[in-house]
């Protein structure tokens, strides 16, 4: 999960931005203007701070590391990489009902591989604190950070992995029984779910109890004839019929 970070100033600027198309010229006039009245304040607060004898709450910025030390930082090739798959979710986490999201910070070689991973803001759950870190170092791959004059050096790479579970459609056997009626001109109508059991997420069966018959209000593609060829109307029903078992090894 990417994060991308806009400067403050720059939020202000949309924020008090008049609703309506500038040219270009117009907007790069605006800006300036914008940054310098914004470093006028800026130098006046710390002047009035320095007066009174008050010292002002420091925020460090992201960047602030980068800048000090001239790397620029890695790019990832590859940004499914630190996604978890599904398969990836630690079994006791799963049985448990742990969810959460992981904050976490690679160090990056000169060669682009994560050698180490360092949590920053913590799941509450240590299982999946983990995992996140052992499948990042073990799939992410770099282009290396570079200091200024290009050559690859080790640099961080921060970023967050969500742990949600999501269960399967179908975890075993189960029976989905739907009947409706289709008029002469195709219109759906009367649908029903006569039987709706067995091992069914939840998902599905809310589904299912909110819209039986998905679509049934759109227009209809087509409608059901007899011999002739004359349009006639039917019931039909659907029965699907699932089992899901499981494979030996």
């Amino acid at each position: 999960m990417k994060q991308f970070i806009v400067p403050s100033i720059a939020l202000a600027m949309l924020a008090t931005a008049p609703l309506h198309a500038q040219s270009a010229e117009e907007a790069a006039v605006d800006a300036a203007e914008a940054v310098a009245e914004a470093a006028k304040d800026a130098m006046e607060a710390a002047e009035d701070a320095e007066a009174s004898g008050s010292q002002s709450l420091y925020i460090p910025s992201p960047y602030d590391e980068v800048g000090k030390e001239g790397i620029n930082p890695p790019r990832l090739m590859d940004f499914s990489a630190l996604d978890a798959t599904a398969a990836d979710y630690p079994p006791q986490s799963w049985v448990a009902g742990e969810e959460g999201m992981v904050e976490f910070e690679l160090t990056v070689n000169a060669a682009g591989d994560a050698t180490s991973c360092e949590v920053i803001e913590s799941s509450g759950y240590e299982a999946l604190d983990t995992k996140t870190c052992e499948t990042a170092v073990a799939r992410a791959k770099f282009e290396p950070g570079t200091d200024e004059t290009g050559m690859p050096v080790e640099s961080k790479h921060r970023d967050r992995q969500v742990w949600s579970k999501r269960e399967p459609e179908f975890a075993g056997s189960a029976t989905i029984h739907v009947r409706y009626n289709v008029a002469k001109d195709g219109e759906v109508s009367d649908c029903d779910v006569v039987e709706l059991s067995g091992e069914i997420s939840d998902r599905m069966r809310q589904t299912f109890e909110r819209e039986p018959c998905p679509g049934m209000n759109r227009p209809a593609r087509s409608v059901y004839r007899d011999e002739d060829g004359n349009p006639i109307a039917k019931t039909i029903e659907l029965q699907v019929i699932v089992k899901a078992e499981a494979i030996e090894e």
